[in-house]
């Protein structure tokens, strides 16, 4: 179990999302962290040295593409039917 924001989760691993002039083009899964910051201020700027498949796109070598990195949370361990209604 991990800490975020105060909650307790599974931890599931990671997925990399893959952007290119400010389009989703696909994800993958991974199971260790490949920078320190996750989310949008952990944005890294790639140029594609081999062709990167995805179901319906591809990202052509020499073109710059952006990653960032998100956690995947499991199950939590709060009660939800316990929460207070707004």
């Amino acid at each position: 179990m991990n800490l975020h924001y105060g909650v307790k989760y599974e931890h599931l691993g990671y997925h990399l999302d893959y952007h290119v002039n400010g389009k989703y083009y696909g994800s993958i899964k991974i199971q260790e962290a490949d920078r320190e910051v996750v989310g949008y201020c952990g944005k890294k700027t790639h140029v594609a040295d081999e062709v990167i498949k995805f179901k319906n796109k591809k990202i052509h070598k020499g073109m710059t593409y952006y990653t960032y990195l998100y956690p995947l949370c499991g199950k939590s361990n709060i009660d939800v039917t316990k929460l207070p209604l707004k």
